[in-house]
């Protein structure tokens, strides 16, 4: 099937945006177009759409739709949070309840983790880089992180739960190998369950969540053997938590998420391709890292001035010291807490952890002391940000039509 244009392959991509913008319209303009509006917009185009015979114009009306379903929820969600609380006490729901459990949980794992002799500092990280529990880093710690542009080590996000996706399937791979007709299926939701289970265990942040969702569209669609597009799972995942909470869309922490996946989708492999592919295995396996680590700082620059006022200059150096200590103090963090009958065990692993964690730790306040680790950067309005990505957009249109023009004329030449 001939489609116009690379976007034409990312319907998602097309619908997360609308949904968005129809959303930020909302939100902007809540006092002014009631929630009754946006929604009998929304029907009326619906019931248009089978009258409408072409496909272009077909395809126009559905993005209305989903601009003007967008207006709607976000309407909807601002109404129902100005709107005075019920006086009676709800009986908590299945989620939190679940989320409270979880806390309770992830409360006695911190304790256990100090009860084996983690210090203070080592306790406070490897609580929050594996349990998302944050409590316990002091202003210091913090600010050395945030300086050598490591911050996002102490958010938990995809990193983590790729590695328990891993382990996991490493550990069911030779069952899969031996009962290879049915177990698969089997396999992929037994490790969905626990990486589930793990995104309630830590609270199920957006960051968190947003992996969690993507990885489970990436596991259904491998099981029947379906093309998985990365930038419409990810599209696609938006559209799911922003449904079921459109207010989410200010938060922080979803914006980073987002942002920095996207742009490691679109940019990570161009960046890659600079180097030659002759290069040493050691020095590509690096660089391989370093591109998806600059590609993230090209997404979340703006966001992280526009909310921060500071850019970290060190984060490439900060990004090689990660590269070789975070998955070491997971995989170790891990192990231990799948080891909880065997107190021995876990008293001896706490030793490598907490050597690892220390080393860490001195290596990105080593980088934080460097001159000129931030950067400060001047008040940004929300329009001064969206004109920065229309202007990364546009340089990047710029390079490929070049690059386009540039090989037409040598093959015109050539032939």
């Amino acid at each position: 099937m001939k489609t116009n244009g690379k976007i034409q392959l990312y319907p998602m991509v097309r619908m997360a945006i609308l949904l968005i913008l129809g959303m930020v319209m909302a939100y902007y303009t809540s006092s002014h177009i009631p929630c009754w509006l946006w929604l009998g917009g929304a029907l009326i185009l619906l019931l248009m759409t089978p009258l409408v015979r072409q496909e272009l114009r077909q395809s126009v009306v559905v993005m209305l739709v989903v601009f003007l379903f967008g207006g709607c929820l976000m309407s909807r969600s601002l109404l129902l949070a100005s709107s005075p609380a019920d006086t009676m006490e709800a009986s908590p729901s299945m989620i939190q309840r679940a989320l409270a459990n979880a806390l309770e949980l992830r409360n006695q794992l911190v304790n256990t983790l100090s009860d084996k002799g983690l210090e203070q500092q080592e306790l406070a990280i490897v609580s929050a880089m594996t349990l998302g529990d944050k409590s316990l880093i002091d202003k210091d710690l913090k600010n050395d992180y945030s300086r050598s542009g490591a911050s996002h080590v102490l958010a938990l996000s995809g990193l983590h739960l790729g590695i328990i996706y891993f382990v996991f399937s490493f550990m069911t791979a030779r069952w899969r190998r031996r009962y290879h007709h049915w177990s698969r299926p089997v396999s992929e939701g037994l490790i969905l369950i626990t990486m589930w289970s793990y995104v309630v265990l830590v609270g199920m942040p957006p960051s968190v969540v947003r992996a969690a969702i993507m990885m489970t569209v990436y596991s259904l669609l491998s099981l029947q053997n379906r093309n998985r597009s990365s930038l419409n799972a990810l599209a696609f995942t938006a559209i799911i938590m922003l449904v079921a909470d459109p207010m989410i869309l200010f938060n922080i922490s979803f914006q980073l998420s987002f942002v920095a996946v996207a742009f490691i989708l679109l940019y990570q492999g161009r960046i890659y391709s600079l180097i030659p592919s002759s290069t040493h295995p050691i020095v590509k396996w690096c660089w391989r890292f370093l591109s998806v680590s600059l590609a993230a700082q090209l997404g979340v620059a703006p966001l992280t001035a526009y909310y921060f006022h500071q850019i970290s200059s060190y984060f490439l150096l900060s990004s090689l010291v990660v590269m070789v200590f975070t998955p070491l103090i997971i995989y170790l963090s891990l192990l231990f807490f799948l080891l909880m009958w065997l107190p021995v065990v876990q008293s001896l692993l706490v030793v490598p952890l907490s050597l690892l964690v220390h080393i860490q730790n001195t290596c990105l306040q080593g980088v934080s002391s460097l001159p000129g680790s931030t950067v400060a950067t001047p008040s940004l309005h929300p329009l001064q940000v969206c004109l920065i990505y229309i202007i990364i957009f546009a340089v990047d249109a710029m390079i490929y039509r070049f690059r386009l023009y540039k090989r037409n004329i040598i093959s015109n030449f050539a032939s």
